[in-house]
Parts: structure tokens; sequence; C-alpha cells
């Protein structure tokens, strides 16, 4: 059985060695470089993708944050006029108000973090398309 296992091996190493001689390295090199063209092409898409949802997230943000002043001003006027029920009403509204906001705070920070990382590994990506490149030369 092991004579069985050493002849398999053997024939196996010959096979690869034979296919490591047959394969070109000028092609492969040129197949690496076009995926990880490819992928960098990806990364820049995503990237674009996550610029846009930070700052979709931003303006949330900013409105919400606007709507809180706003709901904050109407409850003042409420308390003046003495008008309890309107005022509870304001309340409930402004918590929701300040929830979204919270909300939309943490989805911009998710976002900028991806975006961070992201545009790190598209850095190195570069870096990596443009040793093979010049390896290619």
């Amino acid at each position: 059985m092991a004579l069985i296992h050493r002849f398999t091996r053997l024939f196996t190493a010959d096979i690869n060695a034979v296919l490591d001689r047959i394969e070109e390295p000028d092609v492969l090199l040129r197949q690496a470089i076009r995926e990880m063209d490819c992928e960098l092409t990806n990364m820049r898409a995503h990237i674009g993708a996550l610029l846009q949802q930070q700052s979709r997230a931003a303006e949330r943000e900013v409105i919400e944050e606007q709507r809180v002043t706003q709901l904050d001003e109407e409850l003042d006027i409420c308390i003046a006029a003495d008008e309890d029920r309107l005022a509870r009403n304001l309340v409930r509204r402004k918590l929701e108000a300040g929830t979204r906001q919270a909300t939309a705070s943490s989805a911009r920070v998710a976002a900028a973090k991806q975006l961070l990382e992201l545009e790190r590994k598209a850095a190195e990506a570069q870096h990596k398309l443009a040793s093979m490149r010049e390896k290619l030369a």
C-alpha cells in the first residue's frame, strides 16, 4: 500500500511539473492583473456607494436636528400657554426625532468606518497592482 501511495505522489508531482512548464507566466500575470483591476474597480464603486450613504445619513441627521430644535420652540410655546395635552404630544414627537437623529448619526459613523477600511484596502490593492504591472514590463 505504501508503495502505491509513493508512486501516486511521484506521478502527481511529475504531472504538476509538466503543467508548470506548459503554463506561460506572462499570460498568468496578465490574467492576475486583469482580475486585480476588476477588483479595484469594484472597490471604487463600493467606495462611491459608501460616500453617498454617509452623505444621506449626514443629511438625515441635520434634518432631525432641525426638527428637534423646532419642536423645542413649539414646546416652549405650549408650556407658556399652559397647554399640557399639546406639550405631551410634542415631547413624544421630540423623543422620536431624537431617536431618528441618533440612528442617522450611528449610520453616518458606521459608513465612515467602512469607508476608511475600504479605502485602505483599495490603496493596498492599487500598490500591489502597480507592482504586478512593473513585473510584467
